[in-house]
């Protein structure tokens, strides 16, 4: 038996019809808002204990950035970004490429605690938009209450566009 792994699909985007020949980048008609994905940023679920004074320091450690504590909200320092998902539960957006890596220093350091790393990069996208009225081009897609009073400035939730997490 060969040790030869053959892969049977390439990986794409699941907005390859509509960014695939623009170079990753499109602008929605007339509107001046652009739109790009992110695709090669890594995406890293981590779930643990809050309150674990030895979890939220080493994970400070290696992100070289605290967890955000506080629903909805967003930390960033170092080359991390870290959304708080809930009470145990954070995404981690990496460098280009770099969720592999993360997940290995991760796993060393909590090995043995209360604790889960996951790979989430392939699993939903990242995209930016920007432009006029982007809140109100967003909030066609999803079920988000995107109005300013309702969702501001370094804030975060999970949702769906076009059954996109």
């Amino acid at each position: 038996m060969s040790n030869t792994t053959h892969l049977l699909y390439e990986e794409e985007s699941p907005l390859w019809t509509i960014l695939d020949d623009n170079n990753g980048t499109r602008q929605l008609n007339e509107s001046g808002i652009l739109i790009s994905e992110h695709s090669k940023l890594g995406q890293v679920n981590l779930r643990g204990t809050a309150t674990d004074s030895f979890f939220t320091t080493t994970v400070k450690d290696i992100l070289d950035v605290e967890i955000p504590t506080e629903p909805n909200t967003v930390a960033s320092g170092g080359k991390y970004i870290v959304l708080w998902l809930s009470e145990d539960e954070w995404l981690v957006i990496t460098p280009e490429d770099q969720q592999t890596n993360l997940i290995k220093q991760l796993g060393n350091k909590l090995n043995g605690m209360s604790a889960s790393i996951t790979d989430l990069s392939s699993g939903q996208i990242i995209l930016r938009m920007t432009g006029p009225s982007v809140r109100n081009v967003l909030s066609k897609g999803c079920t988000l209450d995107l109005h300013p009073r309702s969702f501001g400035v370094g804030e975060c939730a999970q949702t769906l566009i076009a059954e996109v997490g």
